[in-house]
């Protein structure tokens, strides 16, 4: 609303100028005090969200002469209830934290000196005890107000409540304490620094649409040199100080700003990839580098830094957490290098084994094939082939030490596969019991074996490697029983685990001995004896069966005897359409044994450096009735295979000038491009894993390991001439 001016005149007022002049002045009260209501309405609604009571005091009576429901509340108390009680300025004395008194009315009585200096503003803090005992942090300010000649009359002011700002700040107080001590203490170089500058590089480059921000400082490594210049450490704890040996934090700044030392490529890499991963949602970055100390000495760090939260646009406050790691780094090259020499040594141990045992099984397969052949030698005389047979018994004894001595050698690296099939356990056990029974009927042992028992049961295992087992723990209870003892195979069915014991009448193990069983070469003391063995036969049989998922476990008692066991998973079985059991079996040859092939129309190419070798294996495929051609190197062998049309080449794999991988090769090259396919079987005295495999990389059909017997070669001619058309 406009109101009309008033204009002053000089003339006598008429009576309708008057009543005009009243209208007017009557209508400007209205206005202004409806403006005071709305100006009081806002001043309440805005003391109350700041807590704000409002007081006025007459001092002419000492005594209130107003008070607001605000400053009532502060209190604790009702309005009304607060006039009652606070009639003079000692009655709100009692509302004054004790603690607070002095201070209260120290200010109180300086107010008092000074109210008569007009516009002067006072304002402290104390604290208030609410009637519930609530303490409340408050601020008074007061103005007082004086009359023309000088006396005071009345004052005012406002008591605010502050307790949450004095929490809040007791809080941060507590904070930044907490954090000082963290920051001091902790075991690791803390480093707090302003990355302003570097953030207003960065957005600058964004805004300017670069899209690909690597790419963009990889090729301003000035840009990136210059944001490293401009970082800014405000604070580093004593760690970080004495990681890079700086005597004062000055020290460290100032060799943290001399940039143009310590830049290299490395650190444009390091910085590129730091500022990337601070503007990620993430805003932190972890690296691990080489650095320097400010004595020039080398050492390596890892680095953790993060914008700290709340500080995210601006990037004022950055931390950046430092560990040496010098030591682990050294440990961790003492520890490659380490590994390398194991290695090294593993590969030389592995090399020897493979070498022994060309150098031992190169001549057992003369001793072992001569003395066999003499066996069909009827023009012998039968103490002749007795002597043979005891020739041929004792080379399969130093044989089956080489062997334990290789398999020790396969179990403690690992280098040995496994076929994990379904296995019946009867045949398994009856096979072994077999191989056993010579053993026994020389030392009058009896084997008993209740068949009935072990049928219909399957097991999870290696075939082969369950028979190498079983023959190893009824060797053993055959060698160590009694005169005349007794060997029983006997079954103990668990829920998803079949036991398979060997129980002897032998002299039983100490208990004290019992541990000492499974030590390579420790032999209880039976190396005294005249019994035959290497010590080292349970160390194998225990590893295979933990490798099949099973274990190894003895019972014994001294003067009645022991009892092995091996315990390995039951096998699940297929119900077949008659109603009998299936063995289910993840591997089945690929090619059946033909056990009456024709071997006279064979036509072999036997390549053979050593001539008593190349002798014997003549010997036995005359005995074969197969005729062969022979050459002695791998050249002489691959210029007879391009001249004759050849079914199955026997090559030896260490010969001079051409070995046997390489005529292996040369022959497989030759039958791409004839388009014809031959058998080749790599013969080797190497029997350690590698050395066969690579026999079979090398193009081999099969390996015959020596030193290999009649039977043996008889059975892979035949294996191999099923799959020939002769």
């Amino acid at each position: 609303m406009t109101l009309e001016k008033l204009s002053p005149t000089f003339t006598d007022p008429s009576q309708p100028d008057l009543a005009e002049e009243n209208r007017l002045l009557r209508q400007r009260i209205k206005v202004m005090e409806k403006e005071a209501n709305v100006l009081a309405e806002r001043n309440l609604l805005l003391a109350s969200s700041i807590k704000l009571g409002y007081w006025e005091w007459d001092e002419v009576e000492n005594k209130p002469a107003y008070l607001s429901e605000a400053f009532a509340e502060i209190f604790g108390l009702e309005l009304s209830t607060l006039y009652e009680v606070y009639q003079n300025e000692e009655d709100l004395y009692k509302f004054i934290h004790p603690e607070d008194l002095g201070i209260y009315q120290g200010h109180v009585e300086k107010l008092a000196l000074d109210k008569n200096d007009r516009g002067q503003v006072y304002a402290f803090d104390y604290r208030v005890i609410r009637p519930s005992g609530e303490v409340r942090n408050v601020r008074e300010l007061e103005y007082g107000v004086e009359q023309k000649d000088g006396v005071l009359i009345r004052s005012f002011g406002a008591v605010q409540d502050t307790t949450e700002y004095h929490r809040a700040l007791m809080e941060l107080k507590d904070s930044d304490q907490r954090y000082s001590v963290l920051f001091k203490h902790l075991p690791v170089g803390i480093q707090e620094q302003d990355y302003t500058a570097v953030k207003k590089v960065l957005d600058k480059i964004t805004a300017d649409g670069v899209e690909d921000l690597k790419s963009y400082l990889e090729n301003n490594e000035v840009l990136v040199k210059f944001a490293a210049k401009e970082m800014r450490t405000t604070r580093v704890n004593q760690v970080l100080l004495d990681i890079h040996r700086a005597g004062s934090f000055k020290n460290f700044s100032e060799d943290d700003l001399d940039v143009e030392s310590w830049w290299d490529e490395s650190w444009l890499e390091f910085y590129i990839s730091e500022f990337i991963a601070l503007l990620g949602p993430d805003h932190i970055h972890f690296a691990e580098k080489s650095d320097t100390r400010i004595d020039d000495s080398p050492f390596e760090t890892r680095y953790i830094t993060r914008v700290l939260g709340g500080y995210e646009d601006t990037w004022e406050r950055v931390i950046t957490v430092h560990e040496d790691i010098t030591e682990r780094r050294q440990n961790e090259l003492a520890l490659i290098a380490a590994k390398a020499e194991a290695e090294n040594a593993n590969q030389a141990k592995s090399q020897f084994l493979s070498s022994m045992s060309h150098e031992l099984r190169t001549p057992l397969n003369a001793i072992m094939g001569f003395s066999q052949l003499f066996e069909y030698d009827r023009s012998l005389t039968q103490l002749q082939q007795s002597k043979a047979h005891e020739i041929y018994e004792a080379g399969s004894h130093l044989l089956s030490l080489v062997n334990d001595i290789l398999d020790l050698s396969r179990v403690e690296s690992g280098e040995f596969d496994l076929l994990i099939e379904v296995v019946p356990l009867l045949e398994i056990i009856e096979d072994a019991a077999k191989w056993i029974g010579n053993l026994a009927r020389e030392r009058n042992i009896s084997v008993e074996l209740d068949a009935t028992v072990f049928e219909g049961i399957f097991v999870e295992a290696d075939r082969l490697k369950l028979k190498q087992i079983l023959l190893n723990l009824l060797s053993n209870a055959v060698k160590y029983n009694r005169p005349e003892g007794n060997v029983s195979i006997i079954c103990e069915q668990l829920d998803e685990r079949i036991r398979i014991g060997i129980k002897d009448t032998g002299l039983g193990i100490p208990e004290k001995l019992k541990d000492a069983l499974f030590e390579p070469f420790n032999r209880l003391g039976a190396e005294a004896s005249d019994i035959e063995g290497t010590g080292i036969g349970l160390v194998i049989t225990r590893q295979l069966a933990i490798k099949m998922n099973g274990l190894i476990d003895v019972d014994s008692k001294v003067g009645e005897g022991s009892t092995f066991w091996v315990e390995l998973p039951r096998a699940q079985i297929i119900q077949v359409e008659a109603g009998g059991l299936a063995e289910i079996s993840i591997h089945d040859p690929e090619i059946a044994i033909k056990k009456t092939a024709d071997l006279t129309q064979l036509k072999i190419l036997v390549a053979e450096d050593n001539p008593v070798n190349r002798e014997l294996i003549s010997a036995q495929l005359e005995v074969l009735q197969c005729s062969a051609d022979y050459a002695e190197n791998g050249v002489e062998a691959l210029k007879l295979w391009q001249e004759e049309d050849y079914q199955i080449l026997l090559t030896d794999i260490r010969m001079p000038i051409m070995d046997g991988h390489e005529l292996i090769k040369r022959v497989r090259a030759l039958e791409i491009e004839t388009g014809n396919a031959s058998v080749i079987v790599a013969i080797t005295a190497n029997a350690m894993h590698d050395d066969i495999e690579s026999c079979f990389a090398s193009g081999a059909n099969d390996v015959l390991n020596k030193p290999f017997d009649l039977k043996d070669l008889q059975l892979l001619l035949e294996k191999w001439a099923a799959t020939i058309t002769l």
